[in-house]
């Protein structure tokens, strides 16, 4: 009688084996047949270049695209040699300052190269021109601003370099130079710290050119039909700056209509928020 019921315990742990190891037979074979069918729809897919989803980022500075550009470059879904349309009421061109270190006409290796990029606002295109990521701009440009510009579209070339200048604080130093040839002619010029007069032309032949880029400005009413016929041929990035939407800054509204001289206003918020002294505060 022992014996029969310990043949049965033993019975019954050699089926439940069966059955554990037929599960896992089983399920080693549903594992492999998605991975299978995983693998061929991989395989079908487009090459990294190319997406199957747009992606958008949207930031609160401009210059903090860089890293998401650089990034997908790194990745290979962007190319290092793109079409931007820049639709801006700025065209963004200016140029940063040259710094110890800074990654010069060459590819960024690391973020501390990304961060020397990003240094003012409207200098994040041609920061990435330098680093050979772009090599056509195309902005775009709103129709209200049409005062400030002496064609409705307009194209030429843009060359980026180095140039030593003379700074009336820290003495001759390296900096980085720019060149814009359209209709009109030739332009070169660098960005100085003074703030009244940042853009400072200079004699074409001390800007040592590195790189050349291709630039197009054209107004908004004007670029559908033009970039119809221009993005089936290029790799594009599009740019879009809330500022093409109108300029305007808060207190303008004010000045306008309740306020006839701004240094009367000035004066008054002097000594409000910047007293000399706490009974001049407090009166």
């Amino acid at each position: 009688m022992r014996f029969s019921r310990s043949y049965k315990w033993v019975l019954l742990i050699v089926v439940l084996f069966a059955i554990c190891i037929g599960l896992r037979l089983v399920v080693l074979s549903l594992r492999n047949d998605y991975l299978e069918v995983h693998r061929l729809k991989l395989s079908n897919r487009q090459p990294a270049g190319r997406w199957s989803y747009l992606p958008v980022h949207v930031v609160e500075e401009h210059h903090e695209v860089l890293p998401f550009w650089l990034r997908e470059a790194e990745r290979g879904r962007i190319p290092k040699d793109v079409t931007l349309i820049h639709i801006d009421g700025h065209s963004d061109l200016a140029i940063n300052s040259y710094l110890k270190g800074y990654p010069f006409f060459e590819w960024p290796i690391d973020g501390q190269d990304i961060n020397m990029m990003m240094q003012r606002n409207d200098g994040f295109i041609t920061a990435a021109a330098m680093a050979g990521f772009i090599k056509h701009v195309v902005w775009v440009w709103p129709e209200w601003d049409h005062i400030n510009h002496n064609a409705s579209k307009s194209s030429g070339t843009i060359q980026l370099g180095w140039t030593i200048v003379q700074q009336s604080s820290l003495g001759a130093e390296k900096d980085f130079c720019m060149c814009i040839t359209d209709e009109t002619g030739q332009k070169c010029m660098f960005f100085s710290e003074d703030e009244t007069n940042p853009e400072v032309e200079m004699e074409n032949d001390l800007c040592f050119v590195k790189r050349s880029i291709g630039f197009t400005e054209i107004r908004d009413d004007l670029a559908v039909e033009y970039l119809n016929s221009i993005h089936k041929n290029v790799d594009i990035i599009l740019d879009i700056d809330e500022d093409f939407f109108g300029c305007e800054y808060a207190s303008q509204p004010l000045f306008d209509h309740a306020v006839p001289n701004i240094e009367v206003l000035d004066s008054f918020l002097n000594q409000l928020f910047c007293p000399m002294n706490c009974r001049k505060g407090s009166g």
